[in-house]
């Protein structure tokens, strides 16, 4: 049996995690007091997670772990199409995960890349993100790069293809996987500095993202995670200079190019909120004629959360950074000191709703407790 206590916090289709090494490869349900069965899914590393559909403030659940006679069905998969890798709820796609270059709108050489999401879909098919745009050809649906910073005293910028001096690509795919509660993937990337011959590998990054089914009916929105791990490439560290841009960038739709609104959870929009620090950051606009968007919510254990927050003045691109003046300025990736970056992506149908997203984002940073 396990008891879940809810804390302080109503919930409300809150994605539940705890240690469960005795249930790894075996066919799991939680059973609640009624005789309901709800999914739980066992990962490889030994986490068992669940969606816990209601619990009020200040009470507790509790449910017996119930062995299931055959494997439950998918609800998170996957699909490979001309060497892309597609994510889905149910029949409805989440996003893209690009394996491989898709240079679709032609753009320079030093523009190009893979290892990043995009399309990025609401949960009424809308796709919020664009990748190659005119004016920023750079810029790649959800990304990340560094662009201000000092590798071996001089400055590499791995954010802006035409600097010519740094380059992030995917290395290689540790795998992907498919399940009742989340499926995803884990991902190595590779930062670059190519101002010298040979080209030198600065940082390595891992990517492990993971998507979840949150509703048994049409879902209000879709969740998924990112985990980004870097570390130093050498025996030298990686200065992150102060800048005001850089990190992992969120490019919004095309049709967002000038009248995408902005919210963040201190109340900022775009006329106030570039250079402020925020939990979470939303970005909507119509598509179609229809409103449509997304937010990203940073975890408090993310390197100087709550990070420094980049709005664009004029374009539909913002990021989540540590080195804004607010955020503290200057920080550097020490050898043998991991860089850990943690965020929730939430893409929605409808403007910003800053209540939802602010439950969302402390389900997040303070999700319900187990004890077993």
């Amino acid at each position: 049996r396990i008891v879940v206590s809810a804390g302080s916090i109503d919930r409300d289709h809150t994605i539940v995690s705890f240690p469960l090494l005795d249930g790894l490869g075996m066919n799991l349900a939680l059973r609640d007091s009624q005789g309901n069965e709800i999914p739980l899914q066992v990962s490889r590393e030994g986490t068992a997670t669940f969606v816990l559909r209601a619990l009020s403030a200040g009470l507790t659940a509790t449910y017996t772990i119930v062995e299931l006679p055959a494997v439950p069905a998918a609800n998170v998969t996957y699909v490979t199409e001309s060497n892309q890798l597609y994510f889905s709820v149910g029949t409805t796609r989440v996003f893209r995960w690009t394996l491989t270059d898709d240079n679709f709108r032609n753009r320079a050489a030093n523009d190009v890349r893979s290892g990043y999401i995009y399309p990025l879909y609401t949960p009424g098919g809308k796709n919020v993100a664009d990748d190659y745009a005119e004016d920023h050809p750079h810029e790649h649906g959800i990304w990340s790069a560094w662009a201000a910073t000092t590798f071996r005293g001089h400055r590499v910028d791995f954010w802006n293809g035409y600097a010519n001096q740094g380059h992030v690509d995917l290395a290689s795919m540790d795998g992907a996987w498919i399940g009742p509660v989340h499926g995803g993937l884990a991902a190595n990337l590779v930062h670059t500095d190519i101002t010298t011959i040979p080209n030198v590998d600065v940082l390595n990054e891992k990517w492990t993202v993971t998507v979840y089914k949150t509703h048994d009916t049409a879902p209000p929105y879709f969740i998924f995670d990112i985990d980004s791990v870097q570390t130093t490439a050498t025996s030298d560290p990686l200065i992150l200079e102060q800048y005001h841009y850089g990190g992992f960038g969120f490019r919004g739709a095309q049709e967002w190019l000038t009248a995408a609104s902005y919210l963040t959870s201190e109340g900022h929009d775009r006329a106030t909120g570039d250079g402020q620090r925020g939990r979470w950051c939303a970005q909507w606009g119509n598509i179609n004629g229809m409103p449509a968007g997304y937010a990203g919510l940073g975890h408090p254990s993310t390197v100087r959360a709550p990070q420094g927050i980049r709005i664009h003045p004029s374009n539909p691109y913002w990021s989540f950074l540590p080195t804004t003046t607010l955020a503290g300025g200057q920080y550097t990736i020490q050898v043998g000191v991991p860089y850990r970056s943690r965020f929730r992506v939430v893409t929605f149908d409808g403007n910003a709703d800053a209540a939802l997203l602010s439950r969302l984002w402390d389900d997040y940073a303070t999700p319900p407790t187990v004890q077993q």
